[in-house]
């Protein structure tokens, strides 16, 4: 059925969609490191008030959805879309966008390109593979299994249990040859993340909003935005077809700020034309539509909520077997 969505439209139709804007990611990406900038440097102006905590959490929570928009630029940079020269896409996506994630952008692509290639196959699909290592089958118990799992990743015990698999599981493919070995640069560029910047905010006594702002929700609202956002992009373990297993997410500007990013919602039309950038995809899902074969097929995989309803993420990606809480 992938295919034949995709035979639905002529590579002269889809072209449009794929004109490149690299002012325009250049902006998103000056903006993504400006909001963490004011947060910390100017926490300390209400350090000690009335106005502290609610500073913080919302902080907090703004820190969750930059970082996880950050995480969706290293996709974009994954598929050669963030800046049409390869050698500032390689270079903008690794040091500005996966380094501070603390990951490699040539890791991530070898993972997200083997999802392409084998999207529901649970032998193949590195995706589906990673969540049987952290013990998530394609069903689950209960509505209680869901909020389980949305705990285990907000107190951050799911990010060093996926950190100590994924760790693992690049390094054998390196040692195999299949994924490049990281130059000694980009290993500097990832260790300045680690040990240099933090120092920084150390001794220039902005250590306290670096933690609040970076570094806690790096390790667990920020995984848990981006382990949800992945959750409800397919039905799990349900064959290899993008028509079968591929979601489209119509959600309210705020959840979609949260959990699907830079027109990440339109995943089915991500998955049918790879080489469309996110600025197009909405375009390209609005136009496709007009077509009424399309529409017919892809509206089952439609959702509209991401944990309530008949017609939600949680009903068609988490298929609950048993009875209630």
């Amino acid at each position: 059925m992938k295919t034949e969505l995709k035979s639905l439209f002529s590579t002269k139709e889809i072209a449009p969609f794929t004109t490149p804007k690299d002012h325009l990611n250049a902006l998103c990406l000056l903006v993504l490191y400006g909001i963490p900038a004011a947060l910390i440097f100017n926490f300390s102006a209400v350090s000690g008030t009335l106005f502290t905590t609610l500073y913080t959490v919302l902080g907090f929570l703004i820190m969750g959805a930059v970082q996880h928009t950050l995480g969706t630029f290293v996709h974009e940079a994954a598929h050669l879309h963030l800046f049409q020269h390869k050698k500032l896409n390689q270079i903008a996506g690794h040091y500005l966008c996966a380094a501070p994630l603390l990951s490699y952008l040539e890791d991530y692509r070898y993972f997200h390109f083997e999802h392409h290639r084998h999207t529901g196959k649970i032998d193949r699909d590195p995706e589906l593979l990673f969540y049987r290592a952290m013990g998530i089958g394609p069903t689950v118990s209960s509505r209680g299994q869901v909020v389980r799992l949305f705990l285990l990743d907000l107190t951050g015990i799911h990010y060093f249990k996926g950190l100590k698999y994924l760790l693992g599981f690049f390094q054998d493919k390196r040692d195999r040859g299949v994924i490049k070995k990281p130059t000694v640069s980009e290993h500097m560029g990832l260790l300045a993340w680690v040990t240099l910047i933090p120092w920084l905010f150390w001794s220039s006594g902005l250590f306290l909003p670096f933690l609040l702002f970076w570094l806690l929700p790096l390790m667990t609202l920020s995984p848990l935005l981006l382990r949800w956002h992945g959750f409800g992009e397919h039905v799990r373990e349900q064959g290899d077809d993008a028509f079968e297993n591929t979601i489209t997410h119509k959600f309210g500007v705020v959840a979609t700020l949260f959990l699907y990013p830079i027109n990440s919602s339109y995943h089915l039309e991500h998955h049918l034309f790879p080489q469309v950038p996110w600025y197009h995809l909405k375009r390209l899902h609005l136009f496709a539509l007009q077509h009424p074969i399309y529409r017919e097929k892809t509206a089952p995989l439609t959702v509209d909520s991401y944990f309530l309803g008949e017609n939600s993420v949680v009903n068609r990606a988490f298929p609950i077997v048993g009875s209630g809480l």
